[in-house]
């Protein structure tokens, strides 16, 4: 008998009482005012919520957001709101690590963690939200939810080739325990909700 074959022998000779899954059915954490609540998260992990009105003021929120970053190479991956970079020259796309700005929509918000969920059906190229200097999510107030269970109920995660929660800016607290924003990614996000 080898080495591997007792281990495992004697791993299965040892008898563990099986313990149940918790239940999912339950009262979760919910908000009067969801909005605030995610603003109030998404400030305490380095981000900015900015509430507008219509997809009007989402534009002029974006153009005063440029300004204030200093933003000039602009990708916008939503509808009605203008990047400064369309296609390279001869056709081929931006590279995202070019990018200051990228612009994309979410398709679920959740306040209790100030995640926005992303898929592959908002974003063309996935590095974009990762490899820009700065990221802008868009997501319609409606789709604003309370906690991580609501969330799960909506996405179908198997129809998606990617997708991810996105939560504040890039940060890590890996060097001498000091917090470094944008140490490996976005240096800044900002949430638009709209409505």
């Amino acid at each position: 008998m080898s080495d591997r074959a007792g281990i495992l022998a004697r791993l299965r000779a040892v008898a563990v009482e099986a313990t149940p899954l918790p239940e999912l059915a339950g009262d979760w954490t919910t908000s009067t005012d969801p909005a605030a609540w995610f603003g109030d998260v998404l400030a305490s992990v380095g981000g900015d919520c900015r509430a507008v009105a219509d997809h009007r003021a989402l534009a002029a929120g974006v153009e005063q957001l440029c300004r204030k970053l200093a933003a000039t190479r602009v990708v916008s991956e939503v509808d009605g709101v203008a990047g400064a970079l369309g296609a390279g020259e001869g056709g081929g796309s931006v590279a995202p690590s070019e990018v200051q700005l990228a612009i994309v929509r979410g398709e679920w918000a959740v306040a209790e963690n100030a995640a926005v969920w992303v898929s592959d059906a908002m974003v063309t190229e996935r590095a974009t939200l990762f490899l820009s200097e700065h990221v802008a999510l868009v997501v319609d107030r409606e789709r604003l939810l309370s906690n991580m269970h609501e969330a799960y109920e909506r996405i179908d995660v198997a129809a998606c080739r990617f997708g991810a929660f996105i939560s504040g800016p890039s940060k890590t607290a890996d060097i001498e325990q000091a917090l470094v924003i944008g140490a490996h990614g976005p240096r800044s996000l900002t949430v638009f909700l709209v409505g």
